[in-house]
């Protein structure tokens, strides 16, 4: 999608790309430049170029979920606990 952008007196082209895969296709194609984490990038690819490689910053992620109970959310933060747990050993 296309828009356009306002600073003061300056007026830009905008572009919207809806999703994670779309963005980083876009910045693979060379449409502009953008962070794509890692777990986009495929292992051994040369497409993108780390900047800063001793630049990476960990952050805590937490897992949130609605009190609405299903057995579809339930079997996701299932795996979700699964696999941090796996991580952090």
């Amino acid at each position: 999608m296309r828009g356009e952008g306002h600073v003061g007196a300056w007026t830009f082209s905008r572009h919207y790309v809806l999703s994670f895969d779309a963005f980083a296709n876009a910045v693979r194609l060379g449409l502009g430049w953008g962070m794509v984490s890692e777990v986009q990038v495929p292992s051994g690819s040369n497409e993108l170029i780390d900047l800063d490689p001793e630049g990476a910053i960990d952050i805590p992620l937490f897992w949130q979920q609605w009190r609405l109970r299903s057995t579809p959310l339930d079997r996701v933060a299932a795996a979700v606990q699964r696999s941090a747990a796996e991580l952090l050993r």
